[in-house]
């Protein structure tokens, strides 16, 4: 009887030695389906110290994303079609106040699943 696993690979670099003993603990006949589940995080901390210093969309299934932030007036602050370009809290140059904003994405995934995410993040200073 063969296992089947399905296995989240969030791209973390503190979460790849993780994902390697998950895929290394399951019996060798397992098979293994990566997923192509997108993550956005609740709040990042902008304060220089590079731990969680930026707003990144995550997941290795996208092909194509848009990715807008507005403030809490509905003024557009961020935009980005490409995936390692993250928001770092500010616009125009700089830095935005602590508070709530608020994300839309629109993403292709190799998959051909277009998906739409909507939410808020927090921006922690």
């Amino acid at each position: 009887m063969k296992f089947i696993a399905i296995v989240l690979f969030v791209l973390l670099n503190s979460l790849s030695s993780f994902s390697q003993t998950v895929k290394e603990a399951l019996p060798q006949d397992t098979i293994i389906k990566d997923s192509c589940e997108v993550l956005i995080p609740d709040y990042f901390h902008a304060h220089g110290d590079c731990v969680n210093d930026q707003f990144c969309v995550y997941g290795k299934c996208i092909k194509e994303m848009d990715l807008k932030i507005f403030d809490r007036w509905g003024t557009l602050i961020f935009e980005s079609n490409d995936q390692k370009k993250c928001w770092g809290g500010t616009t125009k140059g700089k830095a935005c106040p602590p508070g709530t904003y608020f994300y839309v994405l629109h993403a292709l995934l190799f998959t051909t699943k277009e998906i739409e995410m909507k939410g808020n993040i927090s921006l922690l200073r």
